[in-house]
């Protein structure tokens, strides 16, 4: 019924109230929408999945938003009991009986515990149960597509194991309080005034109860809706309370910035409805369920990202292939050591960065022209189509960002379309300037490597189970794969195909 109610529908009312014509991409976000729960992660998956999407696709999902149906208080209450073992009335004083948010897994209450308010986010019965029939349907049909082979050499089950590895950690709410814990912990770390985190009372902690200190502020997608039905008094509002939206949003883009290339972690779905502003230019974070844990030294990325900033076509290359280089170097491993691999290597990594450079400079170009540009509309000032088109060009030679890059660009267009939503006077590339401002490159890597014992940590506890012969298979299979890429390119490109000839690997 859903897919047939959007086969038919030609127009719909977008957020400022007025009618816009339905796009395919849009039906697409819609049905996404009105399937809820599983099919909707399977959404934001895809919008990370430029592999998979056309461009517009991609940027159309990215906005997708969690519309979900109310379960019963009462029922909801049963469950705190069961997890806690205490009457949810008796430990919270100033309860609120009726949910203050609704989401497709949790909802969500107000009260006050020890004199603090705190919200208590509870998941909805049967959760799991209708969670396990979806994922049997969505198998099933992303099997026939497998199947039929659309999409030829990509896996579209590979997407569903991502997605089951999504949902796994998003639904135990003991992982979410570590999150949580662990981000907040970085915040006071860093003694950042300007960032809040909320505290999160771990005595409550279980696999379907989170509670967390209550955060008084603006919510982000009640603000946006407020500047597009009532600009001038919103606007007033925000100022009594010394708060420009411009700083907000360029201190969104910092931060962000700041998790992924400094911290390692990073709050990976940053959504309107998961952000907060506060008097004084403050912002804020709510839903901890997604997060982003860094996977490889992305010190490259982050050249890559300053000298776009400053149109520096060839350092941006440089940054790229350097962020590619140190990936490719761990997953090789001894294999380089053989000579002639080591000089087939550096002679595709310089070919390469030289074929980036002249790729670069239009995608560069338009970016410079389009963000920050007021003459333009919202849509075409979003840096989405920079940056995808970035992940397309690295595609060209055969070579893939991994998922810590991938969620992170991801993060950073969400939050880049709600800060073009918060100010018409946003630029992302302003706002990333305004990062190296306070922070140089040198800086970045000297805090970094802070972090560095912990990233470490992370990963020590992802592959405490892996072999010594899991990891020569991973060696050998690096090495045969990028043997492949490099008679493929050899083969398309006559100057590779040159420099290489006579090098035997």
């Amino acid at each position: 019924m859903i897919f047939l109610k959007y086969t038919i529908k030609r127009t719909y009312i977008d957020e400022s109230g007025e009618k816009q014509r339905l796009n395919n991409p849009t039906r697409l976000r819609f049905v996404f929408q009105d399937l809820g729960g599983v099919f909707m992660k399977f959404g934001q998956i895809l919008a990370m999945r430029f592999d998979i999407l056309p461009m517009n696709y991609a940027i159309s999902l990215l906005n997708l938003l969690d519309n979900a149906p109310k379960v019963s208080d009462e029922k909801m209450f049963r469950i705190f009991f069961d997890e806690t073992g205490k009457d949810i009335r008796e430990v919270f004083s100033n309860f609120t009986d009726i949910s203050m948010a609704t989401a497709s897994f949790a909802q969500v209450y107000k009260g006050t515990y020890k004199g603090e308010a705190v919200i208590i986010k509870i998941q909805k019965p049967s959760v799991k149960k209708y969670i396990k029939s979806d994922l049997l349907l969505l198998s099933f049909l992303t099997s026939i597509i497998d199947w039929i082979g659309v999409l030829k050499a990509v896996s579209m089950q590979e997407v569903v194991l991502q997605l089951k590895d999504w949902l796994r950690e998003e639904l135990d709410y003991t992982i979410e309080t570590c999150n949580n814990q662990t981000i907040y912990d970085h915040v006071k770390k860093h003694k950042l005034e300007d960032v809040i985190v909320p505290k999160v009372y771990h005595e409550f902690s279980t696999r379907k109860v989170l509670v967390q200190e209550f955060l008084n502020g603006f919510q982000v997608n009640k603000t946006i809706n407020s500047l597009i039905k009532n600009p001038e008094k919103t606007k007033r509002i925000l100022k009594e309370n010394n708060i420009d939206p411009l700083e907000v949003a360029n201190l969104f883009i910092r931060d962000i910035m700041r998790q992924y290339f400094i911290d390692g972690f990073f709050h990976a779905d940053p959504h309107p409805a998961n952000l907060m502003i506060f008097p004084g230019n403050k912002v804020g974070y709510m839903d901890f369920g997604i997060i982003g844990k860094l996977e490889n030294d992305n010190h490259g990325m982050l050249k890559y990202i300053r000298a776009s900033a400053n149109l520096e076509f060839h350092l941006a290359a440089k940054g790229i292939v350097e962020f590619i280089e140190s990936r490719v170097k761990k997953e090789l491993g001894e294999t380089l050591n053989k000579k002639s691999f080591k000089r087939a290597f550096d002679i595709i990594l310089s070919f390469v960065t030289e074929q980036l450079t002249e790729d670069f400079k239009p995608i560069t170009n338009d970016w410079h022209f389009h963000t920050g540009n007021r003459e333009l509309n919202l849509k075409n000032r979003s840096s989405a189509v920079t940056f995808l088109k970035v992940v397309k060009a690295v595609e060209k030679y055969h070579m893939k960002f991994p998922p810590d890059v991938i969620a992170f660009i991801r993060a950073l267009l969400i939050i880049d379309m709600v800060c073009l939503k918060l100010s018409d006077d946003f630029s992302m590339i302003d706002a990333v300037n305004s990062f190296f401002e306070d922070h140089s490159l040198d800086k970045v890597k000297a805090m970094s490597e802070e972090h560095m014992e912990e990233v470490e940590r992370l990963h020590e506890i992802i592959y405490a189970s892996k072999s010594t012969e899991y990891i020569k298979d991973k060696e050998y299979n690096s090495k045969e794969r990028f043997i492949d890429i490099a008679y493929a390119l050899a083969e398309k490109y006559p100057d590779l195909y040159n420099k290489m000839k006579g090098i035997r690997i």
